[in-house]
């Protein structure tokens, strides 16, 4: 198991906590619950470039591909773990995303939409750069330039 973490370039400080990855072999147990940790962020499937979480019974409850946007969760929620696992993920400062996007933060609350939906970028281009790259840190170097690179939405105000 390897859990790397990189702090922004310091355009992105101020609207960027950390990038953070996990590569890992895939555990004993089938599912593992996510507590909320009541701030944003963006996921990135590595592995398959799907997210799905589930029911507490084990029943699919929501799928979405490529690079997602999560909001803040007023509650935990299930996903699956038997599969080869390679997640990165960027972790947004307290109320950092809000200024980048044109929604209120309450339609975020407990969702989970696709990046392209609310940056307009090529999210699966992206995320295919990322799946190109072997190494573990280089993949959180490479999003930190391509972030910085981006245009306006992911810097601050």
């Amino acid at each position: 198991m390897s859990f790397l973490t990189l702090r922004p370039s310091s355009p992105l400080a101020d609207v960027i906590q950390l990038y953070w990855i996990y590569q890992g072999a895939t555990p004993a147990h089938a599912f593992e619950r996510v507590l909320p940790m009541g701030r944003e962020e963006t996921l990135i499937n590595l592995s398959d470039g799907e997210l799905r979480c589930y029911e507490e019974d084990g029943r699919l409850h929501h799928r979405t591909s490529g690079p997602i946007v999560t909001g803040r969760h007023r509650s935990s929620y299930v996903i699956e773990t038997r599969q080869p696992s390679a997640i990165m993920g960027v972790h947004f400062m307290p109320g950092g995303i809000w200024p980048q996007l044109d929604i209120p933060a309450q339609e975020l609350s407990n969702a989970r939409v696709e990046m392209q939906r609310l940056f307009g970028t090529d999210a699966c281009e992206l995320m295919d750069r990322l799946m190109r790259i072997n190494s573990l840190s280089e993949r959180l170097l490479k999003v930190d330039a391509l972030l910085c690179n981006a245009p306006s939405h992911f810097h601050p105000t």
